[in-house]
């Protein structure tokens, strides 16, 4: 057989683009905001994850609140996981464990409640912060991969399709952690920040000048190396926030651009 490729037809790059794009449109006019667990996946990772901290932190652990989402998933993702039977047998790097768990929901979950769950873990590869984990639920085989840990606590958990920080609590930790205040988040948008901690060693433009993407905007030095910030976007610079010589900490702002204003017939205007 002979296969020829056309001369239109030099990358598939293009091909698989519009494909791809066609399908989300298709099957997900609103957008695709990523897996949506069923209530029996949802309780099943809530009982595998509460299992993998209880290995790894090697405490006894009786009753605990699963937070899938982490520390500001909302009651709706948080999940009572309370232990009726434990065995654990084996050590090493790849300890055996078993316990029959049961979960129950929160907030608009607290309706759905899983009976008496078997929970085994049949083998645990990887290094530290990379683990591969086997489990056995009600029999059925499922794997889940943790992929790292944060400093508040919260694992990175891959399991059903979804990819979601998840935090393990005991039940004193979940009713004090309810009353914090999610971060507030800052548009920064029509701002640009350093990059690092370093000097102010020059400036490109000056307020009211009109600038490309790509622009050279400003030079900051950092361990002696001068490093080139350029515009990220097109725009009006409004405002200069340092001058030369002043010293930066990761992510000051530097300057400020004109906010982007949409007109009636949907073009920018800045």
């Amino acid at each position: 057989r002979e296969y020829v490729v056309g001369p239109s037809i030099q990358h598939n790059g293009r091909l698989v683009q519009d494909v791809l794009r066609n399908a989300e449109e298709t099957h997900y006019p609103d957008g695709f905001t990523g897996v949506q667990l069923s209530p029996q996946e949802a309780h099943e990772i809530a009982a595998c994850a509460s299992v993998f901290a209880f290995v790894q932190e090697r405490v006894p652990l009786r009753e605990g609140v699963v937070r899938l989402g982490g520390m500001f998933g909302g009651d709706e993702n948080s999940y009572r996981v309370s232990f009726d039977e434990e065995e654990s047998t084996g050590g090493g790097e790849s300890p055996s464990f078993s316990c029959v768990a049961r979960v129950e929901g929160f907030g608009e979950n607290s309706a759905t409640t899983t009976g008496a769950t078997t929970v085994q873990v049949v083998e645990q590869l990887g290094p530290p912060q990379d683990y591969l984990v086997r489990f056995l639920v009600n029999g059925k085989p499922r794997v889940m991969q943790v992929l790292s840990q944060s400093v508040t606590g919260e694992w990175y958990m891959e399991m059903h399709g979804a990819n979601l920080p998840v935090l393990v609590q005991s039940p004193r930790e979940f009713e004090l952690s309810r009353h914090m205040l999610p971060p507030k988040k800052i548009d920064t948008s029509d701002m640009v920040l350093s990059p690092m901690p370093g000097v102010l060693i020059g400036l490109a433009v000056m307020e009211g000048d009109h600038v490309e993407i790509g622009q050279e905007l400003c030079i900051v030095e950092a361990m002696k190396m001068q490093n080139i910030i350029r515009a990220p976007r097109a725009g009006i610079i409004a405002k200069c926030r340092v001058e030369p010589g002043a010293s930066l900490m990761a992510d000051d702002v530097i300057l400020d651009y004109e906010p982007v204003t949409i007109t009636e017939d949907g073009e920018n205007n800045t």
